[in-house]
């Protein structure tokens, strides 16, 4: 790859991924102007790894009340089942959508579970659908004020 691209990719990720928050600590939520404890946290599906260590962080923080995975089976999900399968050889991927996947992960690594997996979307159109249905429906919890979203 060019210096070219490489830059540019890395403008990209700099404006698309910046962050609200340092860490997901009660500290570092209301430093940014948030409560210390958010109702939910949604990790998005998708085909990186290490946010199952950033979920595991956060929730050992105590950075939601709730946690959720999100991640039907799409076009990311073949490649984090290959993933999964070089890092964590005793997980069955077959079959699995992204949400089963990174919690079999979270379990395997930090011998921690989600509260809820949303298997169902196909992409992050169809995720804040079936989100904003839960906060509405109250699957999730009855009232949110606070959604942490990560991907």
């Amino acid at each position: 790859m060019s210096q070219d691209i490489a830059d540019a990719v890395n403008v990209l990720g700099a404006f698309c991924g910046q962050r609200d928050v340092q860490q997901l600590t009660h500290e570092h939520l209301e430093q940014a102007g948030y409560s210390k404890q958010a109702d939910v946290l949604v990790l998005y599906g998708g085909s990186i790894l290490c946010g199952v260590d950033v979920l595991a962080e956060a929730m050992r923080a105590g950075a939601a009340r709730r946690y959720v995975i999100s991640g039907g089976a799409g076009h990311t999900t073949e490649a984090l089942r290959s993933q999964v399968k070089r890092a964590f050889p005793g997980i069955d991927v077959a079959g699995k959508s992204e949400a089963e996947l990174f919690d079999a992960c979270l379990h395997d690594r930090y011998g921690l579970h989600a509260d809820y997996l949303e298997c169902a979307s196909t992409n992050l159109s169809v995720l804040h659908g079936y989100i904003a249905e839960c906060r509405v429906g109250g699957t999730i919890a009855r009232m949110l004020t606070a959604v942490l979203l990560r991907e």
